[in-house]
C-alpha cells in the first residue's frame, strides 16, 4: 500500500510554521527536538506509537527567502494603513520612512511617512 512507509514527511499549516518562525530562539538555534506523544501514528498491525522522550534532530534550515508585501491598505477614516506580509515580520524593526505613498507608479505626488508613525500588529 502506498500509505505506508518508514517515513513521513509533515507539512504543518501555515499557521503553525508562522508561531514556529515568531519564536526567535526555535528557530536560530542550532539544535531542534520532538516529542511525540502516545497515538500520534500507528503501524499497519495498528499499534501505536509509544511516547518518546524528547529526541535531538537536525538543525532547521535557516530561513532565507525574503519576504515581501502581499497586500496593503489605507483606512482614511481610522487612519490606518495595514501591510499584508509574506512572512512573519518583527514589527520592532518597523521602519517608518522607508515607506513612501505615492498616487501611481510614476508619481506625481509622493509622501515619506514620518517617524512619528507607529505600529500595531494582527494575525490572521
Amino acid at each position: 500500500s502506498t500509505n505506508l512507509a518508514t517515513v513521513v514527511q509533515i507539512v504543518p499549516a501555515r499557521s503553525d510554521i508562522e508561531k514556529i518562525k515568531g519564536n526567535l530562539l526555535l528557530t536560530v538555534t542550532s539544535e531542534v527536538y520532538v516529542q511525540l506523544d502516545n497515538g500520534t501514528i500507528q503501524d499497519r498491525a495498528g499499534n501505536f506509537i509509544a511516547s518518546t522522550n524528547v529526541t535531538e534532530t537536525g538543525a532547521i534550515v535557516p530561513d532565507t527567502a525574503f519576504p515581501y508585501l502581499i497586500s496593503f491598505s489605507f483606512d482614511m477614516v481610522l487612519g490606518r494603513m495595514q501591510l499584508t506580509f509574506s512572512d512573519v515580520m518583527d514589527v520592532m524593526t518597523f521602519n517608518p520612512t522607508a515607506i513612501t505613498i505615492q498616487d501611481g507608479s510614476k508619481a506625481k505626488f509622493s509622501f515619506t511617512l514620518s517617524d512619528l508613525s507607529n505600529t500595531s500588529t494582527t494575525s490572521n
